[in-house]
């Protein structure tokens, strides 16, 4: 995360991934018989937090990607926003452990390698270190924490079960 990061617009990367899966479910489900208007999102744990965060996405606005959603032992952790110093702090860490830095770009070059040797090693500040990959505040696709999204009613209205 952080300010270089959002700059580039490669903040949630993850989140967004899995919405282009939907897409592509809704686009091509059909030819594998499913019915694209009862597509159901499910997840245990961090995945749970997955589905979480696609029903407030895009400020809860429902894009007909899914008609239920599932999850099993959702975390509700903190959801730092981009700007925070601490997450421009662990960005720069793992990027100096990878050997990017910002003259380079984010993705001008194979990191797969540099990157797995970065994930291996411990941040300097260790107190959100434990998911440093968590989902964050980016003002586009995630706009306010699940909790204020959900007391808003800015969530898409879909079946939910949730224990």
């Amino acid at each position: 995360g952080g300010t270089p990061v959002h700059d580039e617009g490669l903040l949630n990367a993850g989140l967004l991934v899995q919405k282009a899966v939907l897409v592509w479910v809704q686009r091509y489900i059909k030819k594998f018989g499913g019915d694209p208007t009862r597509v159901t999102i499910w997840g245990q744990s961090a995945g749970a937090g997955s589905t979480m965060f696609h029903l407030i996405g895009d400020a809860g606005v429902n894009t007909n990607l899914f008609h239920q959603a599932m999850g099993n032992s959702p975390s509700l952790s903190f959801l730092p926003h981009y700007s925070d110093a601490y997450v421009g702090d662990l960005f720069t860490q793992f990027a100096s452990h990878a050997g990017i830095c910002r003259r380079h770009g984010m993705l001008a070059r194979r990191v797969d390698e540099p990157l797995a040797l970065a994930g291996s090693k411990t941040p300097a500040n260790r107190t959100w270190s434990v998911f440093p990959f968590n989902p964050i505040a980016d003002g586009s696709f995630i706009v306010a924490r699940p909790v204020e999204a959900f007391r808003k009613g800015s969530f898409a209205r879909v079946p939910v079960l949730f224990g």
